[in-house]
């Protein structure tokens, strides 16, 4: 489903945009944020997880939206009146992780929908299809 990589790849932008946000605010409260590789994996909210398949992709990216709103919403909440500016940022980032969770929610409910075919396509989908053993081509 060309779609859903299109929205896939607007998602992965709108999120090195977030990680940029909130590096910059770090920065200007003469922090300096860690974004080693190494060391960010073991700070993440949520798990990565690879799937075989594109329905179980969508299923574990709306896992994670929905990880990132509830860390957001508990940081929001902490921060309450004690600084503005990081509370406001926080809610942006959270109001468009709604926005990723939406999508996915829409992706599920159309491949629902969808043939039973379409709803198991994996990522090897746009492989030609195999010919049987012994099948000698025309």
């Amino acid at each position: 489903m060309p779609a859903v990589a299109d929205e896939f790849a607007e998602h992965t932008s709108e999120e090195q945009e977030h990680a940029d946000r909130f590096a910059e605010r770090i920065f200007q409260l003469v922090g300096s944020p860690d974004l080693n590789p190494a060391t960010l994996v073991g700070r993440a909210h949520s798990e990565y997880t690879t799937a075989p398949r594109l329905i179980e992709m969508i299923k574990e990216n709306l896992v994670a939206e929905r990880v990132a709103m509830a860390s957001y919403t508990e940081i929001i909440n902490w921060l309450d009146d004690g600084d503005v500016t990081t509370r406001r940022l926080f809610e942006d980032v959270h109001a468009v992780e709604e926005e990723h969770a939406d999508d996915m929610l829409t992706f599920l409910e159309q491949m629902a929908r969808a043939p039973r075919t379409a709803r198991h396509l994996s990522r090897r989908s746009a492989d030609p299809p195999r010919r049987p053993r012994g099948e000698v081509r025309p």
